[in-house]
């Protein structure tokens, strides 16, 4: 197997996991709204420091989703259904 086919390999397995992404999808949903209710709190109390915490945490949450929606959007394109199954 080259390196080329066992990355794909792994690239498949990741994205046919559809329960462990779809855990990833929601927790990273839920820490971004954690930052959206830190930049709220920074729009009340005007403190600049929370509202850039409140960002970083944002970005962090948007970057460890975006992975778990591309494997999802993956899945639901290229997953095996049980009438495909049935014709092999």
């Amino acid at each position: 197997m080259t390196i080329n086919q066992s990355l794909l390999s792994k690239l498949n397995s990741y994205a046919m996991d559809s329960i462990k992404r779809m855990k990833q999808l929601q927790g990273g949903t839920g820490i971004f709204f954690i930052g959206v209710g830190i930049v709220y709190m920074a729009s009340e109390l005007e403190w600049q420091w929370l509202f850039y915490c409140g960002a970083a945490v944002m970005i962090f949450a948007a970057i460890f989703a975006f992975p778990a929606y591309l494997a999802l959007i993956y899945w639901r394109l290229f997953r095996n259904t049980g009438s495909e199954k049935n014709k092999e």
